[in-house]
């Protein structure tokens, strides 16, 4: 399989087939396709009883594949690859597994020097109500960031420019976030944009990195009770709080704007970008513009 799943009809014979060559307008596209799924998760909100709740979750993380694979169908006119079914289930519960052990590493290192104080008292079923509420959230962003954003800027301009504009305007979209400082969003930009699209480049497929996405809120929100971007739980498991300096703490933003949290997630980047690399992964720009040119 390629490194990155160029957009492969190169002989573009309509306008529409010439129109969306270019980056930003199938970006646009694939959002297109995905607001139905926007939409159904604002509504699946609202399904209070935790049967309802879980049905209507399990129901809009279908809803968004879809979508997904059928922009990939009727657009870009290929087989899906990115939602491949061998292996999904591993490389999911390893990204769910290696998201809730990030957190609690920088969560336990924030508390052993004093900066964060986890107590119990919490409720049991928030670990329930809270994969329900974060899983088709992180999906979302997975696919609109990495899928789409990542995966057509890379096809254009190849993997390293491709990683820094991703991870910089994943950092920007939580400019909007309660709490949030230029600090913060530098610091999401830093441990979320990079190692989420590197944990894509590693398999060319999204259940690794939606699984680090929903392992790292869930443990965040629905274990340790802290806010998730600014944005505070209502129910959680332990009940935490930062304390000491705010700067290193991350403070009313959450631990997502320490600078602890930037470390750990930094080598973990760099463990899996060592992973893509020997793969070969790696998609340089002057081999996809000739890759490019000889498909012409």
């Amino acid at each position: 399989m390629p490194a990155s799943d160029l957009f492969s009809q190169a002989l573009r014979k309509t306008w529409w087939q010439r129109a969306i060559q270019v980056a930003p307008v199938r970006i646009f596209i694939g959002f297109i396709f995905i607001l139905p799924g926007t939409f159904a998760e604002l509504l699946a909100m609202k399904a209070a009883p935790i049967g309802a709740s879980i049905a209507a979750s399990t129901a809009v993380i279908v809803l968004f594949l879809a979508l997904l694979a059928a922009f990939a169908h009727v657009v870009e006119r290929r087989p899906p690859r990115e939602l491949a079914l061998k292996g999904a289930f591993t490389e999911w519960i390893v990204g769910v597994a290696g998201g809730t052990a990030l957190l609690a590493v920088t969560v336990a290192l924030l508390a052993m020097f004093g900066l964060y104080r986890v107590e119990t008292g919490g409720s049991a079923m928030a670990l329930v109500t809270g994969f329900v509420q974060f899983a088709p959230h992180a999906l979302l962003e997975e696919i609109l960031l990495r899928a789409l954003v990542f995966k057509i800027t890379e096809e254009a301009i190849g993997s390293r420019a491709a990683l820094g504009i991703q991870a910089a305007l994943f950092g920007a979209l939580h400019l909007g976030n309660p709490g949030a400082t230029l600090i913060a969003a530098t610091a999401i930009m830093l441990e979320a944009g990079l190692l989420l699209a590197i944990a894509y480049m590693v398999t060319r497929r999204i259940w690794l990195a939606w699984g680090l996405h929903l392992g790292w809120n869930y443990a965040q929100g629905s274990v340790f009770g802290i806010r998730v971007s600014g944005t505070p739980v209502t129910s959680s498991l332990l009940i935490s709080s930062p304390t000491g300096s705010t700067t290193i703490s991350g403070g009313d933003f959450g631990v997502e704007a320490s600078p602890v949290a930037v470390a750990v997630c930094v080598v973990a980047s760099v463990f899996l970008w060592r992973i893509a690399v020997r793969r070969g992964e790696i998609v340089e720009y002057r081999a996809q513009r000739e890759r490019v040119r000889s498909l012409r």
